[in-house]
């Protein structure tokens, strides 16, 4: 199908009636705001093309639900947001882990308790990335030997704490 048009550069609106399907578009054209619009009629759904050297926005674009519909910004910075807050939910979660690895260091280098009938307080700080801990601890050895116990905590950058018991047996 071919459309012949003979109309001065400028016009202000031209119906073309497609015969296979039987329906009427509407083109106008506003010479002043420099826009094309393409729809139904002149007050019902278009496509505004306007805009000089590239500049062209779409208006009126309701959101897009298929795969191949055009997105709005409402719904880009709808996702944007969402981006933003999973990228500050990403961020807490490693700082709640670099404390926590932090509160296991600093658990971890407390010393013990090495002799029979023996008993030993302790601290220890650590560091672990961005987190940081302090952690304090008691250990005994029992006067045979045999039985040591520990009891250790940690308080690390993100206010949390932690708390350890252990009790061994050795022979």
């Amino acid at each position: 199908m071919s459309i012949l048009c003979f109309l001065p550069p400028y016009f202000e609106s031209i119906y073309i009636l497609l015969a296979l399907s039987g329906a009427n578009i509407l083109i106008t054209q506003d010479i002043e705001e420099k826009k094309i619009r393409i729809g139904e009629n002149k007050k019902g759904k278009s496509i505004d093309i306007s805009g000089v050297e590239g500049n062209r926005r779409m208006t009126g674009v309701k959101d897009g639900i298929a795969d191949n519909d055009a997105v709005n910004l409402k719904q880009l910075n709808a996702h944007r947001r969402a981006i933003k807050k999973l990228d500050n939910r990403i961020d807490q979660v490693k700082n709640k882990l670099t404390a926590g690895i932090a509160s296991s260091i600093a658990m971890a280098g407390i010393p013990q308790a090495y002799a029979p009938d023996s008993s030993l307080f302790g601290a220890a700080l650590a560091s672990y990335r961005d987190g940081s801990a302090i952690a304090i601890g008691v250990s005994k050895i029992s006067e045979s030997g045999k039985w040591i116990t520990k009891l250790q905590s940690s308080n690390n950058s993100q206010n949390d704490f932690a708390i350890s018991v252990g009790v061994g047996y050795q022979w």
